[in-house]
């Protein structure tokens, strides 16, 4: 059991030096985690999506300018979030709702760093930190949609779990 949790800890900590290291050097707004989350909800489970939200909280937390724990929670969040949507309203797992619950993990995910920036500026009178505009939102809407998209034909196309039908009857 602790070798299965290594090797999820070893496979986080080295998606997470590929994103920070070499993805978002390119640009910033090339964040893919909470895709990433949605994915692994998905088509592993709640469980494996906490571990891994818990992870990447925390690794992201070490290197933020933010408060520590704030990663943390965003992700906690993100994770309960999409299980609930995943679970009670999203029950299928087809493209489109492979998509839906992304989003809504990016929207939830910029909404909250977007929060919590406001509040350190406002209670702590810190400088702003992140740019936030509609040209950046939807570059990273956009990302998270491209990835999610690659993810989904991959998974697809080997692996049983996903549907490919769009729209049930």
């Amino acid at each position: 059991m602790y070798k299965k949790y290594f090797r999820i800890s070893l496979l986080v900590l080295a998606l997470f030096v590929i994103q920070h290291s070499l993805i978002t050097r390119l640009d910033a707004r090339l964040i893919f985690w909470p895709a990433i989350i949605s994915f692994i909800i998905i088509v592993f489970g709640h469980r494996l999506g906490l571990i891994w939200g818990l992870i990447i909280g925390f690794l992201l937390d070490i290197f933020s300018p933010l408060i520590f724990g704030s990663h943390l929670m965003i992700f906690f969040l993100i994770t309960i979030v999409i299980y609930l949507l995943a679970k009670n309203f999203l029950t299928d797992r087809s493209v489109m709702s492979f998509i839906i619950l992304s989003l809504t993990a990016a929207l939830i995910y910029v909404f909250l760093l977007y929060l919590i920036q406001m509040i350190l500026i406002k209670l702590a009178g810190q400088n702003q930190i992140f740019n936030f505009n509609l040209k950046s939102l939807f570059i990273f809407l956009g990302a998270n949609l491209v990835l999610i998209l690659i993810l989904f034909l991959f998974t697809l196309k080997f692996s049983k779990k996903l549907e490919t039908n769009i729209l049930m009857r």
